[in-house]
């Protein structure tokens, strides 16, 4: 190992050795906080015990993180992004039908078990004094952008009439699956099985497919008519 370690480096100069070993540190730190944030929850990092566990001074670990809220930030970014390039490959991969929606569901929750502590602090938890910085801000902007165009993508397919624009549609969506997911990964699991919420997407489904799926007589569209329906209703702003 040591040996291939020595290969691996040979032809780097000093400065590309100081790079990569700042960077195996600096992702040394960002493994030992979410193991932190794993074990007491994703408001309870210490700069002080985080440097124990690491191995190496608090004034050291300013070397790589001028703050607290710099640590945040980029614990943030790995989460989003992470979250972002899976719906990503998921908007690439599926075609724009009722699967698509539930595969959407079902990712989320996925990723939320196995990710419990970059999807609390990207979905669940706030933390007093943080703020986003713009490079986090935009990668939360592609993945809502993503999803509209994803969900504008089924609407313009025929595969689902919900008289409303696609923004409404995702924000619609995007609330039923915080509570979702909220419920699998939160203290509702205590008192109920874990593999209960995950079926609940079928039943999800189901209640929109009512709601919005087209009827081939027009009597879903003539009876939103009838409500008043169209893309312009104030109660359905979030």
């Amino acid at each position: 190992m040591a040996t291939e370690a020595s290969t691996s480096t040979r032809g780097l100069s000093v400065r590309e050795r100081r790079q990569r070993n700042y960077e195996e540190m600096r992702s040394g730190i960002l493994a030992v906080a979410r193991e932190i944030m794993r074990e007491q929850g994703v408001a309870a990092l210490n700069l002080n015990e985080i440097a124990r566990r690491v191995g190496i001074t608090p004034p050291a670990l300013y070397t790589y993180f001028p703050s607290k809220m710099a640590l945040y930030d980029a614990l943030y970014r790995l989460g989003i992004r992470l979250f972002r390039e899976a719906e990503e490959e998921l908007w690439r991969t599926t075609a724009p039908d009722w699967e698509r929606i539930h595969a959407w569901f079902a990712l989320r929750l996925a990723l939320a078990e196995e990710q419990p502590d970059l999807y609390h602090l990207v979905f669940d938890v706030p933390i007093p004094g943080f703020v986003l910085s713009p490079e986090s801000l935009e990668d939360v902007r592609q993945l809502y952008d993503a999803a509209v165009c994803g969900f504008a993508e089924v609407i313009e397919a025929g595969v689902m009439r919900p008289n409303l624009p696609a923004e409404e549609v995702t924000h619609l969506l995007i609330t039923m699956r915080l509570g979702l997911v909220a419920a699998h990964i939160g203290k509702h699991r205590l008192v109920t099985p874990p593999e209960h919420f995950p079926r609940l997407v079928d039943e999800i489904l189901a209640v929109l497919r009512a709601a919005w799926e087209p009827q081939d007589d027009g009597s879903q569209q003539d009876s939103a008519d009838e409500k008043g329906g169209g893309t312009s209703q104030p109660g359905h702003k979030t």
